[in-house]
């Protein structure tokens, strides 16, 4: 009898037979080839080994005048603080501290304005500061973000854009700032309502010490109602407008110390990271020196052993 297939007329699937593929002995070409390959890499790496040592060199020579701008903005600081005295300005708390107050203040319409660099290759001063308001948000959906600075605008707006009030960027004359410049961020935030804005930045120890600091202020009808500013003489100006006028001021000198400060932060960090990756290329180099060195011995004696094997053979033949 014929098959089911047989009457239906199907075909049956032929065996696809595939032919040996002769293998030929490439293992000079192989070597010469990764020679060639140890040798490109090794030229990029130096390359890259001049240019970590030139951006650690740039940014050696630029925090000495960082450091020093960050000296007179602290003095400015503290002046601006003491119309604010007795509790009524700004409060500063580290990580830890920060992250146990919020823990018991949640849900509530506060205003966060994160203060990045405009550049990379400087550590983790940038993921750090994210890092820390990420966690704080996980427990309190309720807020707005106001972000200066480029590495902040891109890690936050893709899963935080309805937050995010304003973004700006290329703020300052390459890491020079000046007061003026404070005003988009100023005009955002004087705009808002929120219950406390929390201004969060890096805090410069040292060189090597850089931790994130979060400094809390009252929203601007806060200060207008509680501050003790009206047992002062004044013009005959409007009081509400005058003080309005100082709480932005204050916001400014706020912003201001802080941009000067994350200034110092990031030339330090890059400072350490460029030296980092100049001593981890030069680390890199030598391995593949070695290994170079290697391959290429190895290939001059099998080529000598095949000279001198050839050599013997002729020899018998005679």
């Amino acid at each position: 009898m014929l098959g089911r297939t047989a009457l239906t007329g199907a075909r049956l699937p032929r065996a696809v037979v595939v032919a040996a593929q002769p293998t030929w002995d490439y293992s000079q070409q192989r070597s010469m080839a990764s020679l060639k390959d140890l040798k490109m890499r090794m030229t990029s790496i130096e390359s890259i080994k001049k240019i970590t040592a030139s951006m650690k060199l740039v940014a050696t020579s630029k925090l000495n005048g960082a450091r020093a701008d960050m000296a007179k903005a602290k003095a400015f600081w503290a002046a601006s603080n003491l119309a604010f005295a007795d509790g009524r300005g700004a409060e500063e708390f580290d990580a830890d501290k920060f992250h146990d107050r919020t823990e018991k203040e949640k849900n509530q319409n506060d205003l966060y304005v994160l203060l990045s660099s405009e550049r990379g290759l400087c550590g983790s001063i940038n993921s750090s500061l994210i890092r820390l308001c990420k966690n704080v948000w996980a427990n309190n959906p309720n807020f707005q973000v106001i972000v200066a600075g480029e590495k902040g605008k891109a890690s936050l707006q893709t899963h935080y854009g309805p937050n995010m009030l304003t973004a700006v960027t290329e703020m300052g004359n390459k890491g020079k700032f000046a007061f003026a410049d404070m005003e988009p961020l100023v005009d955002r935030i004087a705009a808002a309502e929120f219950r406390e804005a929390r201004f969060v930045a890096n805090q410069f120890n040292s060189v090597i010490s850089i931790e994130p600091r979060v400094r809390t202020l009252k929203s601007k009808s806060h200060i207008v109602e509680e501050a003790d500013f009206y047992g002062f003489e004044m013009d005959d100006a409007d009081k509400d407008e005058l003080l309005a006028n100082l709480y932005e001021h204050y916001v400014a000198c706020n912003i201001y110390t802080s941009m000067v400060e994350n200034s110092a932060s990031e030339l330090s960090a890059r400072m350490t990271s460029m030296d980092n990756a100049t001593k981890n290329a030069g680390e890199m180099l030598d391995r593949l020196n070695l290994q170079y060195n290697r391959q290429r011995q190895a290939g001059i004696t099998t080529e000598l052993s095949e000279i001198i094997s050839g050599a013997e053979a002729v020899k018998d033949v005679k």
